[in-house]
This record gives structure tokens, sequence and C-alpha cells, in this order.
């Protein structure tokens, strides 16, 4: 059976225990609970990572430059652009390595290894406008709307578990259950984001994200 919100939702339910649910929108606690937490859960778990099933890639198209005396280039944002990953010139994008930016702030150096050199490819995103130096820019990014069942199930595992995390104390009230969810679900988001470096190691070695880096302090 193909995987699905109501699926994910009830493999969570499964572990608070709690008895599952047939929709979203049915009239029990498990199903308001579910709604009110999921989305944040899924969201959050996407950002954690560069998960290789949101991965793509497109070359921007350019739009007037509002900043000339600070960038030479300006760029209409994907609109299906859940964060950006990094920059990359036009030719042999399969090399570049590197970090994103979030809104209003100059990325961290992104590094494309070409000719014994490498050369360095900062951006800027603000107001839905891609800013950067780097001519017929190909931006790398997580994207939007990626339904369930196209989820890993490394990340499905991961995801349910995180969802119980939030939804146990409402259900259940039992902190000692609460606990130990929060130990399985960061061993499960773990092994998910090894597993899904195991698929391409090739494309992101060297890089950490944002979020992940932040979990390291």
């Amino acid at each position: 059976m193909a995987t699905s919100i109501i699926s994910i939702c009830n493999l969570a339910l499964v572990e608070v225990p709690s008895k599952s649910i047939a929709s979203l929108d049915e009239q029990s606690l498990p199903a308001a609970k579910c709604r009110e937490h999921y989305p944040a859960a899924r969201d959050e778990l996407m950002e954690l990572h560069d998960w290789e099933f949101l991965a793509k890639r497109v070359a921007l198209a350019a739009v007037p430059n509002d900043r000339p005396t600070e960038w030479a280039c300006a760029y209409a944002v994907p609109n299906d652009m859940l964060y950006p990953r990094r920059i990359l010139p036009p030719q042999d994008p399969a090399l570049a390595v590197g970090a994103f930016a979030t809104a209003g702030q100059r990325a961290a150096p992104c590094w494309h290894h070409g000719g014994g050199e490498a050369l360095r490819i900062p951006y800027l995103i603000e107001a839905g406008i891609l800013y950067s130096d780097q001519p017929n820019a190909v931006l790398a990014y997580s994207r939007s709307g990626v339904t369930e069942d196209r989820f890993p199930q490394s990340f499905v595992r991961a995801l349910s578990l995180d969802l119980a995390t939030r939804i146990v104390m409402p259900l259940i009230k039992n902190r000692a259950r609460q606990g130990d969810l929060i130990k399985a679900s960061e061993n499960a988001k773990q092994r998910a984001m090894a597993q899904d470096l195991n698929r391409s190691p090739h494309d992101r070695t060297g890089y950490v994200s944002e979020a992940a880096r932040a979990r390291r302090v």
C-alpha cells in the first residue's frame, strides 16, 4: 500500500500507543492531534537534511537587477523551492559542494572545483529574488510539493516517530513513554540521514546543512 499522511499518522499512533484513525477530519482526539502536529513534523524533518528525494536543479531565470552595485546578477526564485542548497556554474554542476543561505543573509562559501582551483559562489535570497555574481547560474535546492508516496521508508520511519513524540502527551500523558519515543526518534533520524547520504555521496562531500550544523553545537 502506498504511503500516505494517514498511514504515517497511524504508524505514529501505534508507537504512542493509541487507536488508529481513518481520516484526519474525523472527530477524535488522535485525529485532531495528528492534524495539528503532522505538518510541522514533516516540514522540520525535511529541513533537517538535504534529502535526495527532494533534490532538484534548475537554470535560473534572470530578472531586472535592482542591486547592481552589490551583485552582478539577479534571478527569480523557483516557485517550488523549499529551501536553497547551493549555486552552481552552468557547466559541470555535479562537482559542486557548498552551503545555502537563508533570506536576508549572504550564503556561506560554495565551492566548484574545476581546473585545479575552487570557485567561491556566494549569493543572497531576499524578497523572492536570488542575487549572485554567477552568470547563467544553476540553483540546487530542495523542492516543496513532494507527496508522501515519494518518501523513502527510512524517512517515513523517522517522521512517524517524530510525530509520536509530539502527540504522546496529549493522548496518554505518559512522560516515560515520551522519553523513550524521543530517543527512538533521534536514532531513526540519524539512520535515515546516513542512508540518504549513502545513496549519493558523490554530490554532497563535505556539505553540512545549516540545520544539521546547528544540531551539532
